[in-house]
């Protein structure tokens, strides 16, 4: 049996089913701004120069499709869709 390259899975990227911010970050949720930690696609955030900022004191710019990040939390990202024109813009975390 062949090792396992655990190092190769831990660097390979995925979709995840959220990312999770340990301060949290104000989004918009089901039409409610709300301070969260875990951040999921179908939230609303705000980004400029594509810097999450938050929702509590601007409007949201964009929406969340997919969470993507490694194993062990590294190079998280949002893959985003512009609210105004639909374009699509990757925001780190």
């Amino acid at each position: 049996m062949k090792d396992f390259n655990w190092k190769k899975i831990a660097d390979t990227e995925m979709e995840l089913g959220a990312i999770w911010i340990p301060r949290g970050a104000f989004i918009e949720r089901d039409g409610l701004v709300r301070r969260e930690v875990r951040i999921v696609p179908g939230d609303k955030i705000a980004v400029i120069d594509g810097e999450l900022v938050s929702c509590a004191t601007m409007q949201p710019t964009h929406k969340i499709i997919s969470c993507v990040g490694t194993l062990y939390s590294k190079n998280l990202k949002f893959i985003t869709v512009g609210l105004k024109d639909n374009q699509p813009l990757i925001v780190r975390v």
